[in-house]
């Protein structure tokens, strides 16, 4: 069960633009989404990032009463066409922030025997 400020409100407002991801939908300052078949490293690389200090990421809050991941909410929106209208600062911003990610994840625990943890939703799929 799901404790802390913000962790609950009845209201569920549907979030719109995820390609992957059905269901999803905003509840006061939390997301909530069905597990995923990976939903365990995934949930280990958000308290991971949570740990390290990485802004970034979503916080991994739990699991509510309908077997839901919570998740904190991150303001923002998605970006039209790629990205490809984005300022060439924002798109210094968005390299640091991944760069940033790969240089965490590198070495660690999680990236196994690879390079470091792939992140597959930095694009359209």
């Amino acid at each position: 069960m799901l404790e802390g400020k913000n962790a609950h409100s009845s209201e569920e407002n549907p979030l719109l633009g995820g390609q992957l991801t059905p269901g999803i939908v905003r509840m006061g300052n939390t997301v909530r989404r069905l597990p995923k078949g990976n939903a365990a490293f995934v949930h280990d690389l958000l308290l991971f990032l949570e740990d390290q200090g990485f802004p970034f990421a979503l916080r991994f809050l739990g699991i509510d009463e309908q077997g839901r991941e919570s998740l904190s909410y991150l303001e923002g929106q998605t970006w039209p066409d790629c990205g490809s209208e984005l300022s060439d600062d924002l798109l210094v911003q968005a390299a640091q922030a991944i760069r940033q990610y790969h240089d965490l994840t590198a070495g660690s625990q999680l990236s196994q025997d690879h390079d470091n943890v792939a992140q597959n939703e930095l694009g359209p799929t």
